[in-house]
């Protein structure tokens, strides 16, 4: 699975030019800003199988459920269109916790080609063991032949697990206790996506291993661009050689930004590149110098919400509860859209959460 990780691999990514020197001329240094702002909100809905259990020594209690996940996706409208395709299905080596779907109908020769598609990287937060687990997908199409109609994806998570819940048992055995499923997808609330080439420029004596030098120029473009955004966790990934003579190598990467400063500079402005290219030159080797050009930008925003349809409405089954003669089950679920903290993470994120009880 080609999940989202940073590579500190440079000397076994794919090499375009196959190591040779370069036919045509360097590009010029711009900046093709492209904003994307993708607002991906996932609804969910919580069907309560089975109260299992509930424990008030182990501060726990055990749930059969399935949650569904459903979220509108225009990108794989586009792609069924420009394919020309008659569906859309979810292949087998998608995995909805590194944030990547594929199509069974992607007909590309490996994965590194296949079209990736956005999935919500859901997560229980409180849960702390699962006895069964199953996914499944289901892709809808309601308007095939209209370009701005979206596909909504819908996702199933079937499972049986067992949740921490802190009991409050100060006026034991007459308390009132909410048991809550803690939901969060682990996409950062904000996620800054920047697709980039960097052109090193070598001086006439080249000193050093050009991957120490590639990894160099990787390690000051983390560096420069957490400073930059105010942000920590800036990951690199999709690391490319395009081009490479005996003056330059070009590079191509992905820049993941968690939770960007967007006041000062907007990373969707020209000057962007810029900025960075003045921070990494100040810190690079004498004789070394970099370029930034041809970056294009994505944003992807997270929230997890409650689906409002009356037709896929959430549902407690409480008939079925063995602890009924200890303990009264309402029926009524309590929604709460929330997120965390900048100071629950290492990294400053914030994610996005929705607690059901």
């Amino acid at each position: 699975m080609n999940r989202i990780a940073d590579s500190s691999v440079v000397g076994n990514i794919a090499s375009t030019s196959g190591g040779m020197p370069a036919e045509k001329a360097h590009p010029e240094v711009d900046t093709k800003s492209c904003e994307d702002d993708t607002v991906h909100v996932v609804r969910i809905r919580v069907m309560i199988d089975k109260l299992v259990e509930v424990s008030l020594i182990n501060q726990t209690f055990t749930v059969c459920m399935i949650i569904e996940a459903s979220w509108t996706d225009s990108k794989m409208k586009k792609f069924k269109i420009n394919k020309e395709l008659f569906e859309t299905s979810i292949s087998e080596d998608s995995d909805q916790l590194s944030g990547k779907l594929y199509l069974k109908e992607d007909k590309a020769e490996n994965e590194e080609h296949k079209t990736a598609f956005f999935a919500p990287r859901l997560v229980i937060d409180n849960a702390i063991d699962y006895k069964s687990t199953e996914i499944w997908f289901r892709c809808y199409d309601d308007s095939p032949g209209d370009p701005s109609s979206d596909i909504i994806v819908c996702m199933r998570w079937k499972l049986t697990c067992t949740l921490h819940e802190e009991m409050e048992l100060a006026n034991f055995p007459f308390d009132n206790q909410l048991l809550t499923i803690r939901m969060q997808s682990l996409w950062p609330v904000d996620c800054m996506f920047r697709d980039i080439k960097v052109r090193i420029d070598f001086p006439d004596r080249l000193e050093g291993n050009i991957q120490d030098i590639c990894h160099r120029v990787f390690s000051l473009l983390r560096t420069s661009i957490e400073c930059v955004q105010k942000c920590v966790g800036v990951v690199i990934v999709n690391k490319q050689q395009v081009e490479r003579d005996s003056q330059s190598t070009i590079l191509s990467m992905r820049i993941i930004i968690p939770n960007p400063d967007f006041s000062k500079p907007s990373p969707h402005e020209e000057g962007w590149n810029k900025v960075i290219e003045g921070e990494v030159n100040e810190m690079m080797l004498e004789g070394y110098k970099v370029h930034i050009f041809d970056v294009q930008s994505t944003t992807t925003r997270v929230k997890l919400v409650k689906n409002q349809s009356n037709h896929y409405a959430s549902s407690l089954k409480t008939t079925n509860f063995i602890q009924r003669a200890e303990y009264e089950v309402g029926t009524e679920m309590i929604f709460e859209e929330t997120a965390t903290t900048g100071d629950q993470s290492i990294s400053r994120q914030q994610y996005s959460v929705l607690l059901v009880s």
